[in-house]
């Protein structure tokens, strides 16, 4: 599978869950991998947010100000099913060298419904 980063500006309205907490910073994200983060505001706080297309599959890797430091959460689909989280999940631990001892939280499908 194949990911690629996705501009801010051409997300549009999507229904992401938080799914995994990964613990590493955005500056690691930045300095390992290059990826860059774009700043984003709703009426609850400020982010960086980096949004990306796995097959026909959006995530994004989100940091909230106010969490802590070194973390940031990954965001799929609400619908995706669990067997689906994992195999999405599988893909961007490879493509971002993400091992598993670095995931602190994992949510459960269930919870949202799918």
């Amino acid at each position: 599978m194949q990911i690629t980063r996705l501009p801010l500006d051409h997300v549009g309205k999507l229904d992401l869950v938080p799914r995994v907490v990964v613990e590493r910073s955005v500056a690691q994200f930045r300095a390992a991998l290059g990826i860059g983060f774009d700043r984003d505001q709703d009426d609850l706080d400020s982010s960086h947010v980096a949004y990306f297309r796995g097959g026909n599959t959006v995530f994004a890797f989100i940091h909230h100000d106010g969490e802590p430091p070194d973390s940031i959460t990954v965001y799929m689909d609400r619908s995706m099913t669990a067997k689906a989280v994992d195999k999405l999940l599988s893909h961007i631990q490879k493509e971002f060298g993400i091992s598993s001892d670095l995931i602190s939280w994992k949510e459960s499908v269930e919870m949202y419904g799918a």
